[in-house]
């Protein structure tokens, strides 16, 4: 058994665009009841990662010394009564897509671990393509998504651009800032490998400081293969390559 660390995270995503989720503090709060370790070990049983934002800490992209955020559940009450928010009368529908069918585990999991604080936890089942179109347009509370960062390039501008930019093309978060904005632009245009880098940093511990998504778990990929298979090489974006070197005796 071969295991490969791979360059995707699964979060769950926060509508920033309306009520709750417009509010940081109501973000903040809902980073702090989440128990990440519990979801990698339980769920995952230990084969994935606690998240320390959108970048695994193996990866130069993420903060040094990035650590996941630990469940604090008074903090996160600190939090909502900062906001104004009654936790006994917060309620969201969290969606989890069936072709990734750990999330249904996940989303009991967060449904539960919220309860603790009196928030309610509707979840949704369903087909990917059955809820993206509402999730573009802004018209969801919460959603569960496995997405990888490393999409052409290996460099994360593209999937930073697309998710994270007021006018990104899969901003399922609605999430716009302008600083933000500038940052990564500055990152799209940057030569300087090094400037990149540290600007990936910084934009990271933004995005994981803000909670502008609830970032759960850092994704790994185990491969089976047996003595008879020779010089295979598993492809870092987890897709399945075939070389001239691949030999099954």
């Amino acid at each position: 058994m071969k295991r490969i660390e791979l360059p995707r995270t699964s979060a769950m995503m926060l509508n920033n665009s309306r009520p709750p989720f417009d509010d940081p503090l109501v973000r903040r709060a809902i980073q702090s009841a989440i128990d990440t370790t519990a979801v990698a070990e339980g769920i995952y049983e230990g084969v994935m990662t606690p998240a320390v934002g959108p970048f695994s800490p193996d990866q130069p992209w993420a903060p040094q010394d990035a650590a996941p955020v630990t469940q604090d559940l008074d903090e996160a009450r600190r939090l909502l009564d900062e906001a104004g928010v009654d936790p006994s009368a917060l309620s969201f529908e969290l969606m989890a897509y069936v072709s990734r069918p750990e999330f249904a585990d996940v989303a009991t999991v967060i449904q539960e671990q919220l309860s603790q604080l009196g928030i309610k936890v509707k979840i949704r089942s369903g087909e990917y393509a059955s809820f993206e179109p509402d999730v573009l347009a802004g018209d969801y509370d919460a959603m569960l998504l496995s997405r990888g960062y490393l999409i052409d390039l290996g460099d994360p501008a593209g999937y930073l651009a697309a998710d994270y930019t007021c006018t990104g093309s899969y901003n399922l978060a609605h999430y716009c800032d302008e600083e933000t904005d500038a940052q990564i632009n500055q990152a799209l245009q940057e030569e300087n490998q090094d400037t990149r880098v540290q600007i990936y940093g910084q934009l990271s511990q933004k995005l994981q400081s803000e909670a502008v998504n609830i970032f759960l778990v850092h994704e790994s990929g185990l491969i089976g293969t047996t003595a008879r298979v020779e010089n295979f090489e598993q492809h870092p974006l987890n897709f399945y390559a075939l070389t001239a070197e691949l030999t099954v005796s």
